[in-house]
């Protein structure tokens, strides 16, 4: 086994995450949910806020002053000796050697850093997508929107299929009705493929929600290309971003493909009450 194999796919990074108290996409989207839903405020400032308040506690967690990253990873390696023997032998030679040569015993410890920030680079990704789901999914429902399901398949013209993140009202409406359906499927930034919900075929009004507006990606990752602008269109689809965000070039500010989640929010509500129960 490669020293890398001891640290994904469930190994020490992951190990190291539960010591840090980050948990489950699910549970971190919760911890930073107010118990009460806040009444005042559009959906957008609201979206906004939580999932900018859940990577502040997600880097906080996992970059700040508690990482203690050399001494946490000894007690999980030393824990599970026989699992992991490939990191407990540079942790041994780092522990002989520190005294004699510090500079050089440190670098024992690079490789350990980098697969461990690797890891971390693959978590936040998928966090990103998955803290938008569930802030959005809060956000919904805290709307009076309940009428959909998540992370469904849905099939059409002879067997091609699509997973969506959000249909509304659900997949048994869609097969019977799929111009009535609202379809989403999420793009954490503008380096995202364009997903499910513009999949060749699929009727339904579609929409691609993003965290374009937000201080959680790069400004580089917000903007929106005029040929990326224009294939949304062509599939009879729309962005949805919260107000900062189309207004990140001319283009985008122009743009009639691009829509608020407060507009988006109130669109579903006209409809909602008239759709089945899923």
């Amino acid at each position: 086994m490669a020293i890398r194999d001891e640290w994904f796919g469930g190994g020490i990074s992951e190990l190291l995450r539960i010591e840090l108290g980050i948990s489950t996409t699910k549970e971190m989207a919760k911890a930073i949910q107010p118990e009460i839903f806040p009444e005042s405020g559009s959906a957008d400032d609201l979206l906004k806020m939580l999932v900018e308040s859940e990577y502040t506690r997600y880097l906080r967690l996992s970059e700040g002053d508690d990482l203690k990253f050399f001494s946490r990873v000894q007690i999980i390696v030393n824990s599970n000796a026989s699992v992991f023997p490939k990191t407990k032998e540079i942790l041994d030679r780092y522990q002989s050697e520190v005294q004699e040569n510090p500079l050089s015993a440190s670098n024992l410890l690079a490789p350990l850093a980098f697969l461990f920030e690797f890891s971390q680079v693959q978590s936040r990704k998928t966090r990103a997508g998955s803290s938008l789901e569930h802030q959005l999914q809060y956000v919904l429902e805290n709307n009076g929107i309940t009428k959909f399901e998540t992370q469904k398949t849905v099939t059409w013209g002879g067997g091609n299929s699509a997973k969506l993140d959000f249909i509304f009202p659900s997949v048994e409406h869609f097969n019977n009705d799929p111009h009535d359906c609202i379809l989403f499927s999420c793009q954490t930034s503008s380096n995202d493929r364009i997903r499910s919900a513009l999949a060749q075929g699929i009727e339904g009004q579609k929409y691609v929600p993003t965290l374009l507006g937000s201080n959680n990606i790069s400004t580089s990752l917000q903007k929106l290309s005029k040929a990326k602008l224009d294939y949304v269109k062509s599939k009879g689809a729309k962005y949805v971003m919260f107000p900062e965000g189309q207004n990140m070039t001319p283009i985008m500010t122009n743009s009639s493909v691009i829509i608020a989640y407060q507009d988006l929010i109130e669109k579903i509500k006209q409809r909602h009450d008239a759709w089945p129960n899923p």
